[in-house]
């Protein structure tokens, strides 16, 4: 995946930026706020790709990760695992990316099914 900003502004000149990691078909989008003394917080996360010519969006995994930026965690181990969180969701989305382009097949869709119908199950066994 690359990574681009969308300008040229560094963080401190600004309190929004977003920073995007783009795949073959995917996006992710990282919205980043900075107050004034603060430090920068992750504030909202969108994941989006294109299939057949047209723009999905991936919501599952953005609550994922919005999830783990959330997580306001004290210490080293809450940063590490909440890293280590956001790099493997961005592990598999990658995955994800490379297969829907190689077998031109939405897997992002297939995936989701699947979640939906594992948790259906799980719920009405529970």
């Amino acid at each position: 995946m690359v990574c681009f900003r969308d300008d040229e502004a560094s963080i401190s000149e600004q309190e929004t930026v977003t920073l995007s990691l783009g795949g073959k078909v995917m996006v992710v989008d990282f919205e980043v706020h900075r107050s004034e003394g603060q430090k920068e917080v992750v504030k909202k996360v969108k994941v989006a790709y294109v299939f057949k010519g047209e723009q999905e969006f991936n919501d599952r995994a953005a609550r994922k990760l919005q999830e783990l930026f959330s997580n306001e965690g004290e210490g080293e181990e809450a940063e590490e695992e909440k890293w280590s969180g956001v790099k493997e969701v961005l592990r598999e989305l990658d995955e994800l990316d490379k297969r829907t382009e190689r077998e031109e097949k939405d897997c992002f869709e297939a995936l989701d099914k699947l979640c939906e119908k594992t948790e259906k199950e799980f719920l009405e066994n529970s």
